[in-house]
């Protein structure tokens, strides 16, 4: 599970971090 500051980079630095930080919730 990533933290808001975790998710927020994760999106930030790729367009498709958001469906990264999505799939790694599902999967969580």
């Amino acid at each position: 599970m990533f933290g808001e500051d975790t998710q927020s980079q994760y999106t930030l630095n790729m367009p498709r971090g958001l469906i990264a930080y999505k799939i790694a919730v599902w999967t969580t």
